[in-house]
């Protein structure tokens, strides 16, 4: 069931390989021009002083813009609702939850916490704006616009609908009675 998304996103971590190494490099060689730059600017003669800050500051603000883009990640299994927020951050807003024994469904009851904590698979399945600010880690921030997607599945869940042949998991679909037809099923023969 999952096989198909592993390969995908084996490919897209094999093909991201060098843009990421050359993002890695540049970044790098962003930062050490602005800290040079910055010693060169405390060294120097008044008169130079000024100019020598701007150029130092202007390096600096570009280096902080600089982004390395995270391996490509299109599957977690044993994932906590913390790390889901991170993932959706790294991942473009879009990450899938699959478990095939309901491992995940134990976690957001509360496994490591002793609490649900279905706050991060609510917001990603509905879409909504992810904000997360905690200390010791920097503001993570998922915007709407960018259609955060979490989708927490488990095949022992699935059901069949009386209407249809095809897998459905209650998980996957909205907060209502009739389940959807689960993203990452098999399509119909």
């Amino acid at each position: 069931m999952v096989k198909p998304l592993l390969d995908a996103e084996k490919a897209l971590i094999e093909l991201s390989g060098p843009v990421r190494a050359e993002a890695e490099t540049l970044a790098r060689l962003a930062k050490s021009a602005a800290e040079k730059a910055a010693g060169k600017a405390a060294n120097a003669e008044p008169e130079h002083r000024d100019t020598l800050t701007a150029e130092a500051v202007q390096l600096a603000q570009d280096a902080d813009k600089m982004r390395v883009p995270a391996e490509p990640q299109l599957v977690a299994d044993d994932v906590t609702p913390e790390n889901v927020g991170t993932l959706l951050d790294e991942q473009g807003g879009r990450i899938s939850c699959l478990s095939a024994e309901g491992e995940l469904f134990d976690i957001i009851a509360g496994r490591y916490t002793g609490k649900p904590n279905m706050g991060m698979f609510l917001k990603g399945h509905a879409g909504d704006m992810l904000r997360v600010n905690r200390q010791g880690r920097s503001a993570q921030h998922v915007d709407s616009r960018r259609s955060p997607s979490v989708w927490p599945c488990s095949r022992k869940s699935w059901t069949h609908s009386p209407a249809s042949t095809e897998p459905t998991d209650a998980a996957c679909s909205p907060a209502s009675s009739t389940p959807s037809p689960c993203p990452w099923s098999a399509p119909a023969a």
